[in-house]
């Protein structure tokens, strides 16, 4: 069963948060996405605000719910 994810996110994003579900490290996404380590930071950052979780952990079982 997936799981709606009820915020809205922008596309890197979620593209991000499917990296985490994944498993791939920051250097992996940025490789994987073409953009600086440090703007994946940005982009966990902000997905850690506005999911209201604290860890990476936690963004992959979102995205897991979610069937990414």
């Amino acid at each position: 069963m997936s799981y709606a994810i009820t915020v809205d996110l922008t596309k890197q994003q979620i593209r991000t948060l499917i990296c985490v579900g994944r498993g791939y490290s920051r250097k992996q996404m940025a490789r994987v996405m073409g953009i600086e380590c440090s703007t994946v930071h940005d982009h966990m950052q902000a997905l850690f605000e506005r999911l209201g979780v604290r860890t990476a952990a936690a963004l992959a079982s979102i995205a897991a719910r979610a069937g990414w």
